[in-house]
């Protein structure tokens, strides 16, 4: 049974034999230097020696590595003794022939008893392109082997039985490192697999993100277009309807100030004859009821500069949304039944949403409410606010001519006027998740039902309008 030591050093042993390889120099007899066939290695592994294998972990040192002991296994195979010396790296080596039927030996074994020292085991660096702490590390990590322990490998090693058991171990071991090897290489191909999938997928995903991030563009482009056209259509109705009226208004009212200043100065003492008074009184007379009904038509001008730009005001922050859903459907309601001779009233009160949902949610009410007293032809209009089953349902009914003859003209007439439309109604229904129907009443007229998710839309926080209301109370 080997010890230890024993078996460090024939783990390093190696085999090689007779070359017809290209010549290299081996120390002949009388130390004469004679050129040989180089040998060729047969069996071994260097790498078990702690400092070679630091040496073979690269392409350079494996190739430095496998050339190392020719001129040592030269000097055997010439003089058929025990040569010893060190190689290139510094490392000392140990060969023997083994006994052959001819003079000449066969076979040369070939054994590693004592590390480099750190400088010369550094030295070998540039060779090797391996760092030269790493290497120095390595010659450390090799103990020089006892004189006895050798030769107990080398006996092993000479003899017939000895040499073929350790030439099967060897191969044992060999087999171990290649199914290692072919296990790391499946590894390797399975890792590589993994990570090609990973880029592809990556590749994959950066591409969506980039579909994703020119989505967001575009739409923060339109985005940008959109509120650009809505402040340039703001811009146009208060310049057609407040401004215009603003303006006859107040040209009413120097048309109304210049007759007045007439009239003053034509009335003062010392300026005019006893004998044309009355005919400037007259005169004075028909210029204040000029003046009057100027001012009656500058007050009405006013009064619809006033009345336009509320109705422009709704349009952007609706009358009572500060206060949810259900005043606002209240105010507007309350101004239809007005404009339109209609009666009703609205039922239910509506919980909190988000500030932006309830815009929307109002809008659709609105343009709902709006074309059935516009064009139901109806004379009721009612409301129904209320929760069912987690959704938001608002209900307008109407008493007029039902649900085709309203859909028809409401579809035209809103959207010429700016309004949603039908169209408009499904399509911001759909952006909340929920739905807009349309169906005939029992007893006449049209019912139109529109239902939001509520969950999902409900306000998270305080709202600013509940907050301000709060404190002015």
């Amino acid at each position: 049974m080997n010890t230890p030591a024993v078996e460090r050093v024939l783990a390093a042993a190696e085999i090689w034999r007779p070359g017809d390889g290209a010549p290299v120099s081996a120390p002949g007899a009388r130390s004469r230097v004679r050129t040989i066939p180089a040998p060729r290695f047969v069996a071994g592994w260097e790498a078990a020696y702690p400092f070679c294998g630091a040496i073979c972990s690269t392409v350079a040192g494996l190739a430095y590595c496998r050339r190392c002991p020719e001129g040592v296994v030269g000097s055997v195979l010439q003089t058929g003794r025990v040569a010893s010396g060190t190689c290139g790296a510094g490392v000392r080596l140990l060969a023997f022939p083994v006994a052959s039927a001819t003079h000449r030996p066969r076979e040369v074994i070939v054994l590693r008893v004592a590390p480099p020292r750190p400088q010369e085991a550094a030295n070998m660096a540039s060779v090797a392109h391996v760092a030269p702490a790493a290497l120095r590390r390595a010659a450390r990590e090799c103990p020089a082997s006892r004189g006895a322990d050798v030769l107990r490998a080398a006996r092993q090693l000479r003899s017939p039985s000895g040499r073929l058991g350790w030439q099967l171990a060897e191969r044992e071991r060999s087999a171990d490192r290649q199914r290692a090897a072919s296990a790391t290489l499946a590894q390797f191909i399975v890792a590589t697999e993994e990570y090609a999938a990973l880029y592809r997928s990556a590749v994959r995903q950066g591409r969506e993100l980039q579909r994703a991030r020119d989505v967001a563009d575009r739409l923060a482009r339109d985005a940008v277009r959109v509120r650009q056209r809505e402040h340039v259509q703001i811009a146009h109705q208060v310049h057609d309807t407040v401004a215009q009226s603003m303006v006859s208004a107040v040209r009413f009212l120097d048309a109304a100030a210049s007759g007045l200043r007439a009239r003053e100065a034509s009335g003062r003492p010392g300026q005019s004859r006893a004998g044309v008074q009355g005919t400037r009184e007259a005169a004075g007379a028909a210029t204040t009821a000029q003046a009057m009904s100027y001012l009656d038509l500058a007050q009405e001008r006013l009064r619809a500069a006033i009345q336009e730009l509320r109705a422009i005001l709704d349009e952007l922050t609706p009358a009572g949304l500060e206060q949810g859903i259900d005043h606002a459907i209240r105010f507007r309601h309350h101004d239809l039944l007005v404009e339109a001779d209609m009666s009703g009233g609205v039922r239910g009160n509506l919980p909190r949403l988000e500030p932006w949902v309830e815009q929307v949610v109002y809008g659709m009410a609105s343009e709902t409410m709006t074309n059935a007293a516009r064009h139901s032809g109806g004379r009721t209009l009612t409301v129904d606010c209320s929760t069912v089953r987690d959704r938001l349902v608002i209900v307008v009914r109407d008493d007029g001519i039902g649900p085709a003859g309203w859909g028809a003209r409401a579809g035209t007439t809103s959207r010429r006027n700016g309004g949603l439309g039908l169209a408009g109604l499904l399509r911001q229904a759909r952006w909340l998740g929920g739905s807009v129907s349309f169906r005939e009443h029992a007893g006449g007229g049209t019912v139109v039902r529109i239902s939001i998710p509520l969950s999902r839309h409900l306000a998270r926080g305080p709202i600013a309008g509940d907050a301000a209301t709060d404190g002015s109370s």
